[in-house]
């Protein structure tokens, strides 16, 4: 549990940094520097949802899925990859 509770902390911190530190690249349109910072949270939960799959990756094919719904529901991501985490782990014991 306190691995996702400390990974949906780090995507809320990254969301934050990325809308803190966007403004500071030296962008000339100011319809690009716009829509990137409308879609902070966006690039937040696309990085979130590859840092899912690659703790995910020695799972096979459920890693793209995982993913995926980290990307999309950035909530049920981390759920799903302990889930994962502790069925390989009961087929281990």
């Amino acid at each position: 549990m306190l691995e996702v509770i400390l990974l949906l902390v780090g995507l809320y911190i990254l969301q934050v940094i990325i809308l803190f530190t966007l403004p500071l690249v030296p962008i000339d349109d100011l319809e690009i520097r716009m829509t990137i910072l409308s879609n902070a949270s966006w690039i937040g939960n696309i990085i979130f949802g590859l840092v899912i799959l690659w703790l995910t990756r020695d799972k096979g094919l459920v890693a793209i899925p995982v993913g995926v719904l980290s990307t999309v529901l950035p909530v049920y991501g981390p759920i799903f990859y302990i889930l994962t985490a502790l069925q390989n782990k009961s087929k281990n014991d």
